[in-house]
């Protein structure tokens, strides 16, 4: 995960938040063990994402449908960017 999150993961270091591996361990233990197995099935409304002129997508947390319910403070509006062949969160 901290490869994927990387951008972003550097940003929140410098802001403070810490190291990835330990911020992301954190962030894991909120989540129900429901709502973890329900992200590694998840899709996203295609319909929902918007793409930027510069090439990367908007994904608003609402666009993720699980089997499982996330609300608004459980999964957040992410910027993926395409870089050196794989997507990373940027934001």
């Amino acid at each position: 995960m901290c490869v994927i999150a990387g951008p972003a993961a550097k940003r929140a270091e410098a802001q403070g938040f810490g190291k990835c591996r330990t911020t992301f361990s954190i962030t894991r233990s909120m989540f129900s063990d429901a709502q973890l197995a329900a992200l590694r099935t998840a899709t996203v409304n295609k319909a929902m994402v918007t793409k930027r002129a510069n090439g990367d997508v908007d994904v608003p947390a609402r666009a993720v449908v699980a089997a499982t319910r996330f609300t608004a403070h459980d999964l957040s509006d992410l910027t993926l960017s395409y870089r050196h062949g794989d997507w990373f969160i940027v934001d």
